[in-house]
């Protein structure tokens, strides 16, 4: 494997085989030796949070060819992000370098948010009504990909407490940061089925989202219990690592990969 491509951006400038950085315009021109060894690859990383990048790759005749580009920035489209990575191969039957992987292909990390504060913070969940935790600390920001499809874990621990009238659940969703509209579906933490009993539990939940606008999006965590006399739920986060007690509790994590 080769080290990290170097590249240039330049919206005037030809490829060459330089790999000089000549500047930080748009778009960003990636460009790759010719004619390496059958099955090098080299993993290319974005430098600058740029609106176009044009991908161009040499065949064994030094000869540059168009391969793609990832375009947006207008109009609320795809801004590439500082650190995202593109995977190419050379395919010597092919003669050319060919783009395999990586940048917002399927298992991208897109973004990743922990709340840990050093004191418990409880998070009281509202009954009968979906309702943001903490638009500060419970939410994530990321780039939606191309295909419109993400997975986002989320990852705390969780109280349901039933009282006498009514099983308890704590379902979660996410909302939109800006409209609080529901995005994706609801999914359940837990069932608590015990009169007048408590469950906390350690929970991890991955919403599949599909059909998503392309760009940025912002989302909020969100919780809601059954209402009925005696039900209660709550969500914690606090990040420690000195004591070993049974009030000891998890950060929030959330989490966006691309689908």
């Amino acid at each position: 494997m080769l080290t990290t491509a170097e590249y240039f951006s330049s919206a005037t400038a030809a490829p060459n085989s330089s790999n000089t950085l000549l500047g930080t315009g748009s778009p960003q021109i990636l460009n790759l030796p010719p004619s390496p060894a059958d099955g090098t690859i080299v993993d290319a990383v974005s430098q600058f949070a740029i609106n176009n990048w044009t991908i161009t790759t040499p065949d064994g005749s030094g000869i540059w060819h168009y391969e793609t580009t990832i375009t947006g920035g207008v109009g609320g489209g795809i801004v590439i992000p500082p650190g995202m990575g593109i995977q190419f191969v050379y395919s010597a039957v092919n003669a050319r370098w060919i783009v395999v992987g990586g940048g917002f292909t399927p298992g991208y990390l897109l973004a990743t948010q922990q709340y840990a504060p050093a004191a418990l913070n409880s998070y009281t969940v509202v009954g009968g009504t979906m309702t943001a935790l903490d638009t500060t600390n419970a939410t994530l920001s990321l780039i939606v990909p191309p295909s419109g499809n993400v997975d986002i874990r989320a990852e705390f621990t969780a109280n349901c407490t039933r009282g006498a009238a009514a099983n308890n659940a704590l379902l979660i969703a996410l909302l939109d940061h800006t409209s609080s509209a529901v995005v994706g579906d609801f999914i359940s933490v837990m069932v608590n089925a015990i009169t007048s009993s408590t469950q906390i539990i350690s929970a991890s939940r991955i919403f599949h989202l599909t059909g998503l606008t392309p760009g940025a999006k912002q989302v909020d965590l969100a919780a809601a219990d059954v209402t009925a006399a005696g039900n209660a739920a709550f969500i914690y986060a606090q990040g420690q690592s000195s004591v070993i007690s049974s009030g000891v509790v998890a950060p929030l994590l959330l989490e966006a990969i691309a689908a």
